[in-house]
């Protein structure tokens, strides 16, 4: 249902630029942005807590990252008539968790043995975007609405314990997983121009997999846009 009514959503926010009265063409279509910010992972911080699975398995998966961490995004635009333009670009986020000697969780079976691990697992989004959007100008302000599609290169590793009774080993190892995801992005931006050329704004952009029906996460990012002017010729008379 949920796919249903964001296909509709889509479709008809696509259509409304087919006006039957001709706008005249923006005379500098071309424009690139790229900002760096805040990312809020919502699925990192949906995760079960990090419990045994059960008494006769002692197996740990310690997967969830902080829910907080950092954007990356760059994207090439196109204006349309009526203020209309499409985004083309990639954004990066990424998510992280510090492990230190003694953060491990204790063997139930056999807790005078523990395991130690110094370091990292991060997970890392990497998406390409193409998205829709529309400019409702107010004299140097501007606010942007878009929608579009993105296929997401996500990795994500895990660290898991196995905990086993004497006099069996216990083990512990990384399992680093990659998948690729469709979705949707839906993005909200306030903008102002410092000139013709050079603009700032605030993005915040909400990403949505359709391939797996979970919403990831959600930044809010400081960007700067950089308008390519077209060259007017001087006509000598």
């Amino acid at each position: 249902m949920n796919k249903l009514v964001f296909c509709i959503v889509l479709l008809l926010f696509c259509s409304s630029i087919q006006a039957k009265e001709k706008a005249p063409k923006p005379q500098n279509r071309f424009s690139i942005t790229s900002g760096i910010g805040l990312s809020y992972s919502i699925w990192n911080k949906v995760l079960d807590f990090e419990t045994p699975a059960g008494q006769n398995t002692g197996l740990i998966d310690l997967q969830r990252k902080k829910p907080i961490g950092f954007n990356l995004f760059g994207e090439f635009n196109i204006m349309l008539r009526r203020n209309f333009y499409i985004s083309m670009g990639m954004d990066y986020n990424r998510f992280s968790r510090s492990f230190t000697y003694g953060d491990m969780p204790q063997n139930p079976f056999q807790p005078d043995i523990t395991f130690d691990y110094n370091g990292k697992i991060v997970d890392r989004y990497i998406s390409t975007q193409l998205s829709f959007n529309k400019k409702i100008p107010i004299k140097k302000h501007a606010i942007h609405l878009g929608a579009g599609i993105l296929f997401s290169f996500i990795r994500t590793p895990n660290i898991n314990l196995i905990y086993n009774h004497n006099p069996y080993p216990s083990f512990i190892g990384i399992t680093d997983k990659q998948t690729v995801e469709f979705g949707l992005p839906f993005q909200l931006a306030y903008e102002y121009a410092i000139n013709n050329k050079f603009s700032i704004g605030v993005k915040s952009q909400f990403q949505y997999l359709l391939s797996v029906f979970s919403a990831e996460h959600i930044y809010f990012t400081p960007y700067l846009r950089y308008t390519i002017q077209k060259r007017v010729k001087n006509n000598e008379n």
